[in-house]
């Protein structure tokens, strides 16, 4: 397998970074290489990137590893479920402008005549921003393929019933297909695509040139395609429609900005930041945490770690993606899309390179995500 690497926009390399505590093992960014990582699971193309927040400043350096039969710095991927994150970010500031309110049904505000009738309908009359952001509709990921034509009419049906105060954090339900419900309430409210919203909150304020959610023109020879695991390439995907669940096409260089900016809030306000950011649900028997044993809980879009730690991944088959941020004063930041159903098989490594270990710090929160992921699947 040939790659061809890169790392650009800074001519001075971060060295020997404290990631995580002060007085535990550092990750040397001069020497990291990552090929032998991507061969021993067959990876076929990556961008990531390593961005820590310089002193007193909200400015970042940042360390680039570009691998892949042609790849380049604004090679476009599919980022798959972390189109939620940015979405989010849109829906909280929109929220933030009295547009809505989290926790009012969002039937009040949009009715889109899809879920089915009988107790789906009562359950349906539940439905708020919140349990939307945080993973508590009870609906099921998808009511049918997303990008089928089948899909914008297609019924609505739950799995479980909407979180209530007196349910359990079992109650979390991953569902694509409720933050779609919230995306097509907030374009009826503004009377806005969901790409004239992002590039209104996200794209164009923090310089995001190379992101759309689906297909546009200007991508023609700048996507790359997926690959299967034994690294046979698939088709370009040209999405029919856009869809804040799973349709944001990006590159490593802008999603990042998003990040440093998510980081501390971006223009949100602080108290509606901190909302974003604290458990969402919690019940005596598990506390915050999704499972018991793992310390996982979410809050408004995002995924969250006892530790602090910000993060999401993304799966779209052959297309994978991953980030964490640790928020605060010089704040850390890793990401990457990659171009391989292999993609997660990765996560592992990835985080114990950029997130070294120590003796007074053995077991990172972040470390335990790629099992949460694997019990997710299960």
């Amino acid at each position: 397998m040939n790659y061809k690497f890169k790392i650009m926009r800074n001519s001075i390399a971060i060295l020997f970074l404290s990631l995580l505590f002060a007085g535990c093992q550092s990750a040397d960014l001069e020497q990291m290489d990552l090929r032998p990582l991507m061969e021993e699971h067959a990876i076929t193309g990556i961008q990531a990137v390593f961005a820590q927040e310089k002193p007193l400043s909200k400015n970042y350096n940042e360390e680039y590893f570009i691998y892949g039969e042609g790849i380049a710095d604004t090679t476009v991927f599919q980022a798959a479920s972390l189109s939620k994150v940015l979405f989010s970010y849109v829906a909280l500031s929109l929220y933030d402008e009295g547009l809505f309110d989290l926790d009012t049904p969002l039937m009040e505000y949009y009715d889109n005549g899809r879920f089915a009738s009988g107790q789906d309908s009562i359950y349906a009359r539940m439905l708020t921003a919140r349990h939307v952001l945080s993973h508590r509709t009870g609906l099921k990921n998808w009511a049918a393929s997303p990008s089928s034509d089948a899909w914008p009419t297609s019924t609505i049906t739950f799995k479980k019933k909407p979180y209530q105060e007196s349910d359990s954090t079992i109650m979390f339900t991953y569902s694509g297909e409720g933050f779609a419900y919230l995306q097509h309430t907030l374009e009826h409210l503004t009377g806005k695509s969901l790409n004239e919203l992002a590039s209104q909150y996200v794209f164009e304020p923090f310089g995001m040139p190379n992101s759309w959610y689906g297909w546009r023109d200007s991508f023609e020879g700048q996507v790359t395609v997926g690959h299967q695991e034994d690294g046979t390439p698939v088709s370009v995907v040209r999405y029919p429609r856009a869809n804040s669940g799973y349709t944001l096409m990006t590159c490593a260089a802008d999603y990042v900005k998003f990040l440093e900016q998510l980081a501390h809030g971006g223009a949100l306000k602080e108290e509606t930041f901190q909302e974003m950011i604290t458990p969402q649900f919690e019940d005596d028997e598990h506390g915050a945490r999704i499972y018991e044993d793992l310390p996982i809980s979410w809050g408004l879009g995002v995924g969250l770690t006892d530790d602090g730690a910000l993060w999401h991944w993304g799966d779209n088959g052959s297309f994978k993606s991953f980030f964490v941020i640790y928020p605060g004063k010089q704040a850390k930041i890793m990401h990457y899309v990659c171009n391989s159903r292999n993609g997660l098989k990765i996560l592992p490594g990835m985080l114990e390179n950029f997130f070294p270990t120590c003796e007074e710090h053995k077991e990172h929160d972040i470390l335990k995500v790629p099992y949460w992921i694997e019990c997710h699947y299960r």
